[in-house]
């Protein structure tokens, strides 16, 4: 069993009695990322606090340690999937049915390499995507070379724009123009 299917299988173990599941376990480079989320949710978007993937990372470092899995150096990251994250696995694709996602495929993939649409659908062997409201397009996972959510972060203001800059200022310096003015008046008429 590789090291990543272990930690899986330790993490797997932890994660109910902390509310949570695990999403992902990569390791690269001297890094073992394990990426987790809530189990049971609220609402759709809400995620895992801090608390609970820092448990899960005390447990499985321990058991990492204890059973000497990894001989050489390594850095352990827990943290959960984010907002936009990777979909890698027909399980991911699945829990990301009805969300906004962004696809590069393969070369030689019959279409655009790149789309950016509605995931509809999801099985074992490949996903649905609502490119617009008439256009759908079927893609196997082995013509997926990279595919992550997308987060519609919204109209965002422009630097330097905030409603405070934009005559609040201004009306500042005059009504401190005017105030002077009449206290000059004032002494002047004294």
């Amino acid at each position: 069993m590789s090291i990543v299917d272990t930690v899986r299988e330790l993490a797997d173990g932890y994660a109910p009695e902390l509310n949570l599941e695990v999403f992902d376990v990569e390791f690269a480079g001297g890094t073992l990322r394990i990426t987790a989320d809530r189990l049971e949710k609220a609402h759709a978007k809400e995620g895992a606090d801090l608390a609970m993937l820092q448990k899960l990372s005390k447990k499985v470092a321990r058991d990492i340690e204890e059973q000497d899995l990894i001989s050489s150096g390594f850095t352990l990251e827990v943290s959960s999937p984010g907002l936009e994250r990777k979909l890698r696995t027909p399980d991911h694709f699945r829990r990301s049915v009805g969300e906004q996602v962004k696809i590069k495929t393969f070369p030689g993939f019959e279409g655009d390499r790149r789309s950016e649409g509605t995931l509809v659908g999801a099985d074992d062997d490949g996903i649905t995507l609502a490119v617009d409201d008439n256009t759908s397009v079927a893609i196997r996972f082995d013509q997926i070379a990279k595919a992550t959510t997308v987060f519609d972060w919204g109209p965002q203001e422009k630097p330097g724009k905030t409603p405070s800059s934009k005559n609040g200022s201004k009306n500042t310096k005059n009504t401190k123009k005017t105030e002077n003015t009449e206290n000059k008046e004032k002494r002047a008429a004294s």
